[in-house]
């Protein structure tokens, strides 16, 4: 067996938000991240480490890999090392551990990112030696009895950029059930008193309605904060923009906001968010609130659950790093009865949205972010595919395990 890794451009970007003269300020960068590359005999495997947007804010790793600090070569004997040694394990969690360990020990080095990458070395590697397909392979791993995912079960969310307008009616067309994200990142692009908020918000109304779309369309804008930014964090202004948003869509359709507010620290932003799901829902809101920001690991997760302080947890993969972290995310939330939506980012690639796909859809998020990239041209119909594709492989499973046992009742 031998690892390499090599550097790759993503069809994404990297944003970063950083503070200039006390305000929020958005830089772009073109994304990257690093390809792992597993040869064994005659089989070769993939990993892609993907650095989420907004990364080294709000509990997140850092926002590179510093593997050119470290030394590709180096780190490329460190990552051999330690596959060999997780090989010896039966339960691919144990080795994903063990790797884990190994890693953190590496100053500077973005864990979560290189541990997305190597998740997905180690589900296609333990999946294959044992003659299953991921979907099967998974399922079987958590003891979870599948059933065939569609889009009647899980809903697809489209994102674009907060300018784009033009591409909602495409997204809606091509079968997104939730859109269109947005990116309203800070206050110049929120507008004052989120005016620009609320204008597009009323344009996409009026461009779903042109399109007769159906009443459970789930209107989606993720505001980073923005409202709190806005409201100087009062949080009886910040409760009255929400209900003001609220009745710009919902007589037409569903809304959900993502991260109306981001404060200092995770205790803050948890006590924050669960006081202002209490006084929605006194008030009789039927917003969905989603809890993003200091909401980066499992244990973040199964605490944000457990304090309610959302009604959807997003559980967004590189964030979460191994990929088991995503599944077992997905099962604590279904145990406690919240909703989940399995969420990425836009620097990820064709290969880590194929993995990721197929080791989460048997597992039935709520909603689920069509990726890679921003162009619902590729992002919805792949998403759709790989829905369809674990559907297809589960019911080809179920059935030939009812054949073995009609076969086996028969003997």
């Amino acid at each position: 067996m031998q690892i390499s890794l090599r550097k790759i451009k993503t069809s994404g970007w990297q944003d970063r938000l950083v503070f200039e003269n006390q305000r929020k300020i958005l830089r772009r960068e073109v994304g990257t991240c690093w390809q792992l590359v597993v040869q064994q005999a005659d089989r070769v495997f993939y990993g892609d480490a993907a650095v989420v947007q907004y990364a080294g804010r709000c509990g997140r790793a850092t926002d590179n890999i510093t593997l050119e600090d470290f030394g590709v070569t180096k780190m490329e004997g460190v990552l051999n090392s330690l596959f060999k040694q997780g090989l010896d394990f039966d339960d691919p969690r144990q080795a994903a551990t063990l790797i884990e360990a190994g890693l953190s020990e590496i100053n500077g080095l973005n864990i979560t990112a290189m541990m997305y990458g190597v998740s997905q070395l180690l589900i296609q590697q333990y999946s294959a030696d044992s003659k299953q397909e991921i979907p099967n392979y998974v399922l079987d791993l958590y003891q979870v009895q599948g059933t065939a995912a569609n889009s009647n079960t899980i809903e697809i969310l489209s994102q674009t950029d907060n300018t784009n307008l033009a591409i909602v009616e495409d997204m809606y067309k091509r079968g997104a059930h939730i859109l269109p994200h947005a990116n309203f990142c800070t206050a110049d692009i929120a507008g004052l008193d989120l005016e620009h908020v609320r204008k597009y918000l009323a344009s996409i109304v009026q461009i779903l309605q042109a399109q007769q779309a159906t009443k459970d369309t789930t209107l989606h804008l993720d505001l980073y904060g923005v409202i709190g930014d806005v409201c100087h964090m009062n949080k009886e202004r910040v409760l009255n923009i929400l209900l003001e948003l609220e009745a710009l869509a919902t007589p037409f359709y569903r809304l959900q906001i993502e991260s109306p507010v981001i404060c200092d620290s995770q205790e803050e932003q948890y006590q924050y968010m669960q006081i202002l799901s209490h006084e929605l829902k006194k008030q009789g809101s039927k917003v969905q609130l989603i809890i993003d920001e200091w909401c980066n690991s499992l244990d973040d997760i199964k605490q944000a659950v457990t304090m309610k302080v959302a009604d959807l947890a997003q559980i967004k993969v590189p964030d979460l790093g191994s990929l088991f972290n995503s599944i077992e995310a997905i099962l604590f939330c279904q145990k406690m009865g919240t909703k989940t939506y399995l969420g990425g980012t836009s620097n990820e690639t064709m290969h880590s949205a194929d993995i990721s796909y197929l080791s989460t859809i048997p597992f039935k998020p709520d909603q689920i972010l069509a990726k890679p990239g921003m162009d619902p041209a590729v992002a919805i119909p792949f998403c759709q595919h790989k829905i369809q594709q674990c559907s297809d492989l589960l019911k080809t499973s179920q059935q030939g395990r009812l054949e073995t046992s009609s076969i086996a009742q028969t003997v």
